[in-house]
Order: C-alpha cells, then structure tokens, then sequence
C-alpha cells in the first residue's frame, strides 16, 4: 500500500465564514462579490502575481490600484462578455454594490477575477462520463484590460 493515493489533510485547510457577500444577475450574467482582505482578493484575483519585465506592475500602476485594508472580490464566468468590456462592467458592478450595501463602492476598491473550465473535474450534474480525464473545473484567471 506504499503506492495509494493519500487524502488531503484536513487540518492544512482552512475555513472562513464570510458576511458580506452578494450574487448578482448583470445584464444577464451571474456575478459573485465577496469583500474579503485586500491581500486576499489581490491573491484570488491575481493582481499580485509576478511577471518578467515588470507587466504586472505596470499595469497596477495605471490602474491605481493601491493598499487598502479590505477590497470585494468580484468573480464572472470568462464567457460573462462584459469582461470584454472593462470599462462598462467595472463602473456597473461598483453601481451595483453601492446600491446593495448603501455604502459608496468606487471602481478601486474591485478585484475582478473570471472563471475558466480547467482539466480534472466534472460538474455532478454532468455524469455521461467518468471523473479522470475530464477537462471541466473552475478556477480564477486575472482580468486585465
């Protein structure tokens, strides 16, 4: 039994509940919010991730994206096609969350990540075939513009 696959162990993961966090419907597409610490949604999002010739901090640069304490997470599916439109979803899902949580929400205070199908995993729903081999499972990729 050398070779048998082990379970992850449960004590390296961890849970947190979190409280504010809204589904919306935007122009028809399910979008996700979650304010959660800065460091995290940067991390989920993928705004602190590493680039050669320095993309990346570019990038953040001309965003203005700066350290804040807490900032909402918002997830789409890739195939939302307002993320082809940065520039109109951004300012519609920070309209959305002002008016849902009655508090002002600016375009900065976003990370906006999307989900994309990734190997491995099929949805339960889907059973005409087996688990291995599948290409289905979702995950976050960074939205850049």
């Amino acid at each position: 039994m050398e070779n048998a696959p082990t379970s992850p162990n449960p004590s390296a993961a961890s849970a947190t509940p979190l409280r504010s966090t809204f589904l919306f419907d935007i122009e028809g597409h399910s979008v996700v919010a979650v304010k959660v610490a800065s460091r995290i949604a940067k991390q989920i999002s993928g705004q602190n991730m590493k680039s050669s010739r320095g993309i990346i901090s570019k990038l953040k640069a001309k965003l203005g994206l700066t350290e804040e304490t807490e900032r909402w997470l918002v997830v789409t599916s890739v195939d939302n096609p307002l993320i082809e439109e940065i520039p109109k979803f951004v300012p519609l899902v920070a309209a959305t969350l002002t008016k849902a949580t009655d508090t002002a929400v600016t375009e900065s205070d976003l990370a906006i990540s999307a989900s994309v199908p990734v190997p491995g995993i099929r949805d339960k729903d889907d059973q005409s075939e087996s688990v291995r081999g599948d290409p289905e499972k979702f995950v976050t990729q960074p939205i850049t513009n």
